[in-house]
């Protein structure tokens, strides 16, 4: 459960990061 956990948030951290650049 936390590796899901963990893996979805990097997820999320990734994503905001790349929609902040291409912004």
């Amino acid at each position: 459960m936390l590796d899901v956990v963990i893996m979805l948030s990097c997820d999320g951290m990734v994503f905001t990061v790349e929609y902040a650049l291409l912004r």
